[in-house]
């Protein structure tokens, strides 16, 4: 799963490998890239729905890594901007779904290419390049 995100003008971009539940984080600015990183490897709180035959709208609280799953992923997502300042772009056009996102996409057809599972060692934006963390 890849999703953009930006900072000062810039873009950078969350790699999330779902095998090895890590994230990989490109920005040009550092100080961003380990604010984002941080962000995503350290616990939060999370409000999960809680359905149960016949019962809607149960709640409970879950502290979870982001890293766990990549919907407990997408929600710290949704949170960042409020808790580092960065951005989530995610309308960009180089965002690639997760497996989960894929196979909903489908019709409950799962469908990976190979190639998204590749290491990324660098990220080039533009005329940057610049290490991933």
């Amino acid at each position: 799963m890849r999703t953009a995100f930006h900072h000062d003008g810039k873009y950078g971009f969350v790699d999330y490998d779902e095998d090895n539940k890590e994230v990989l984080v490109s920005h040009p600015n550092n100080d961003v890239r380990l604010a984002v990183k941080d962000y995503l490897t350290s616990p939060h709180r999370f409000i999960m729905s809680d359905y149960k035959e016949g019962i809607v709208g149960n709640r409970r609280i879950e502290t979870k890594k982001p890293t766990e799953s990549s919907h407990h992923l997408n929600m710290a997502l949704c949170e960042m901007f409020f808790n580092t300042g960065v951005h989530v772009d995610w309308a960009h056009k180089n965002n690639i779904l997760s497996r989960a996102e894929k196979n909903l996409a489908n019709g409950g057809h799962e469908s990976i290419v190979a190639s998204n599972n590749k290491k990324i060692l660098k990220s080039i934006d533009g005329d940057e390049q610049y290490e991933l963390i």
